[in-house]
């Protein structure tokens, strides 16, 4: 996974635990919602459509149900390594804009029409920008960042609506850095955007859960490791069989050369996927790398070897073996010097 994968993945955490508060969201009864987010955040994606789908044709002018089905849609693609919902992600992140404006043109003043349309803005954007569509993905989520700015200057405590915007503050200077961020102003905010976050785990309705996700993030890419752990063992005690958060503390470990703790991670990852039985088997292929470096690191020379043998004979798309085929190459090269010294 890489930093902007990572970025999509707490994005959609944010957005999918913004559920976990008052019991209406403008005029719609939450607690399926509330069970729906439940359900995916085991990762039992099924029921969790299910009850969109109900949700759906009980409230029809509703864009609640949609947008929580596209951020499922969204998680699901992340999970997977996929974009086999793509289409069903675009299509329902339309729908729910849609009817966000038709709220808004009836009641401009409706902060949640407000904030799911900036929210799906900036939403899709990331989407779009994470596959190469970095002019439709920036100018779409830029206007989405506008609006939420104006929304917390009108309503300085929804607390909710800052999360995009702390996670901005994080990534503009990363994003300055981009030949195609160059009209941005190139400043370094990301104390100010982890002190936004630390404010929203600890006052948000709901993106508290969002909150602890990014600081994890963010502490990990700033090599505070310590913070990092702490904040990722904090996250797995709610969803200890959880594979974004698993993902991020083995990685965690890995950065930090504790090598035993990373590969038991990485193995109960392996594990949870195969019997996932996933679309596609990338997230297989790159666990048996992570393990194959792991194992090399502590001298487990046989281990190395079942790993990368594992990693070549899994069946993967052309798309996926392409995504991986340097880090398989670089294992092997390794083996061929192991071997050729034995």
């Amino acid at each position: 996974m890489n930093w902007l994968r990572l970025v999509v993945i707490v994005v959609v955490w944010a957005e999918w635990t913004r559920a976990e508060g008052e019991g209406h969201l403008i005029g719609l009864d939450q607690t399926p919602i509330l069970r729906a987010v439940e359900l995916s955040l085991h990762h039992a994606y099924s029921a969790a459509e299910s009850i969109f789908d109900s949700l759906q044709k009980i409230y029809p002018d509703h864009p609640a149900p949609e947008y929580f089905h596209a951020l499922l849609k969204q998680m699901m693609m992340m999970d997977y390594e996929t974009d086999l919902y793509e289409k069903e992600f675009l299509l329902l992140a339309e729908r729910s804009l849609k009817k966000s404006e038709t709220i808004l043109k009836l009641n401009p003043a409706n902060v949640w029409a407000q904030y799911f349309l900036a929210s799906i803005l900036v939403t899709r954007s990331i989407y779009w920008i994470s596959h190469g569509q970095i002019l439709q993905g920036s100018f779409g989520g830029l206007a989405g960042i506008e609006r939420l700015e104006k929304l917390v200057k009108q309503e300085p405590t929804f607390y909710d609506a800052y999360f995009y915007l702390a996670i901005y503050r994080c990534l503009k200077y990363e994003l300055s850095h981009k030949l195609w961020w160059r009209f941005i102003k190139r400043e370094n905010r990301i104390n100010e955007g982890l002190s936004l976050l630390e404010l929203i785990h600890e006052k948000g309705t709901f993106s508290r859960f969002g909150a602890i996700q990014a600081l994890l993030y963010f502490y990990a890419y700033q090599k505070e490791f310590v913070k990092a752990k702490a904040v990722a063992q904090k996250l797995l005690e709610q969803y200890p069989n959880n594979r974004f958060g698993l993902w991020g503390l083995a990685k965690i470990y890995f950065e930090n050369r504790e090598y035993a703790e990373s590969k038991k991670i990485f193995q109960q990852l392996l594990e949870l996927t195969s019997a996932e039985k996933m679309p596609g088997r990338l997230n297989e292929v790159s666990l048996s790398i992570y393990l194959a470096r792991c194992s090399y690191e502590l001298g487990d020379v046989e281990a190395y070897g079942q790993y990368i043998d594992r990693a070549g004979k899994t069946t993967l798309d052309a798309k996926s073996r392409e995504k991986l085929s340097e880090d398989l190459k670089d294992l092997e090269s390794l083996r061929d010097q192991i071997n050729g010294k034995n």
